[in-house]
């Protein structure tokens, strides 16, 4: 919700990305059914090693990531989680959960663009080459390393927000 200084209020539909209909109820189809059983929808559970150290330094983040804004909202693919805001198909970082540890990029940046006092983040080489777009990583390796990662996290937020919301 956004409140304008003539008054004007703008809402954004929030959707629940977890919901869907099944295919089922849309087709009778023996075909449709076949692939629709053979198609996964991944979860952020499917890359959390279990009772691993990246995977609690993973929830710590999270956590804190609600801190920044309630709307910055987890989308689990094949290989990675994304963070977006509903009503922008952009992911703002992808974070890659290890074992002992938690990776995370973020997007169409460069170490530069960042306040970055303790010099942690890193440009993954060759990014703009191979993603078409510019790439800065940041090991999380304690949960030092979550709180620099928060003050990083909130400056890119505050990018996207200029950048690709109204």
């Amino acid at each position: 919700t956004k409140k304008y200084e003539n008054g004007t209020i703008s809402y954004n539909q929030v959707k629940n990305l977890d919901s869907q209909a099944s295919i089922k109820t849309i087709s009778k189809n023996k075909d449709i059914e076949k692939i629709s059983e053979s198609v996964k929808k991944y979860s952020e559970e499917d890359h959390l090693p279990s009772q691993s150290k990246g995977a609690r330094l993973y929830r710590i983040l999270k956590e804190r990531i609600s801190v920044i804004s309630p709307d910055i909202f987890p989308s689990a693919t094949k290989t990675y989680i994304k963070f977006q805001i509903p009503g922008n198909w952009r992911s703002i970082f992808t974070v890659f959960v290890k074992k002992d540890k938690v990776i995370l990029e973020f997007l169409r940046s460069k170490p530069g663009d960042f306040e970055d006092p303790s010099r942690k983040l890193r440009y993954k080489k060759d990014s703009f080459k191979y993603f078409n777009q510019h790439i800065s990583i940041l090991d999380i390796k304690d949960t030092d390393d979550v709180d620099y990662a928060i003050l990083l996290i909130q400056q890119l937020y505050n990018k996207f927000q200029k950048e690709y919301t109204q």
